[in-house]
């Protein structure tokens, strides 16, 4: 196999996540009412086992194809420091988009949905406390950052050359799988943050612990009552206080990461531009 062949064409990839994006909604579909009724609480799971299988279409491709496993979806280990200020950042940034979502629900009224699904993530029961935190801390984080962050965003680097162009597009693509158009600029950012990561360290690995982080604290708050919230909350806003953690836990973060993964030695930390790859060097896939 030839170092032209060790990652997908971009049509081929594009058409792949988008099939991944359809496929937790294909399973929501069977579950829906035709009259309109909401998802039942014993749905859940099966919605949830949707998110697992958004990554088996692009693992066929790349067992087909024959693929670098760890090329194509950047599986490389990074150190434990690396790790948790990826999590400080996931935290941080997710505690400054829910006073963003607060600032935009004082100019536009949040549609009615929006309450309907907060309350699909209800824990109820210990149950469902190893279903949804299984699902949304665990398997979500590292399902979508492999097919966005890896699939994706690595082909894209590898075919366009154009670092910019390829996380904002794979953000885009992260945005519309949760087709949620209230919190899309917020997914958005978030997916530019988690594509900044995968493109800094050449790993998947700190996208799936930011993405923890904002996914675990979105959940705590999805189960807490307003009136547990005041050491938290200031009026309607978030604290200044945990606003100036979060900016800092951001900026802090972001220059960690930027320490730990400098650019000095910028090739290690660049694809081989397609057109100086040498057709000669034989590689097996990993």
């Amino acid at each position: 196999m030839t170092t032209h062949d060790q990652y997908p064409g971009r049509l081929a990839a594009v058409g792949i996540v988008f099939i991944s994006i359809l496929l937790p909604y294909f399973f929501a579909a069977f579950f829906i009412s035709p009259q309109g009724g909401t998802i039942p609480d014993s749905a859940r799971i099966y919605i949830f086992i949707g998110e697992i299988f958004i990554i088996v279409p692009s693992a066929v491709y790349v067992f087909r194809k024959q693929f670098s496993i760890k090329r194509v979806y950047r599986l490389k280990s990074v150190s434990s420091p690396a790790v948790l200020w990826s999590l400080v950042i996931g935290i941080s940034i997710s505690t400054l988009g829910d006073e963003f979502d607060r600032l935009i629900s004082m100019v536009i009224e949040p549609p009615d949905w929006l309450a309907e699904s907060l309350a699909f993530f209800q824990i109820n029961s210990f149950g469902e406390f190893l279903l949804i935190v299984g699902a949304l801390v665990i398997i979500t984080p590292v399902a979508e950052e492999l097919l966005f962050r890896g699939f994706l965003q690595t082909t894209l680097e590898y075919r366009t050359q154009d670092v910019t162009k390829s996380v904002l597009i794979t953000a885009l693509a992260f945005a519309l799988l949760h087709m949620n158009t209230w919190w899309i600029i917020q997914i958005y950012l978030f997916g530019v943050a988690l594509s900044y990561l995968s493109w800094r360290t050449q790993s998947v690995v700190p996208g799936i612990a930011a993405h923890m982080g904002i996914n675990g604290l979105s959940l705590i708050f999805s189960n807490l009552e307003p009136s547990q919230l005041g050491w938290y909350e200031m009026g309607n806003h978030v604290s200044v206080i945990w606003l100036g953690l979060a900016g800092a836990g951001v900026f802090y973060g972001f220059r960690e990461i930027n320490r730990m993964f400098s650019l000095a030695d910028r090739q290690s930390r660049t694809i081989i531009p397609a057109e100086s790859a040498q057709d000669t060097s034989e590689t097996k896939p990993e």
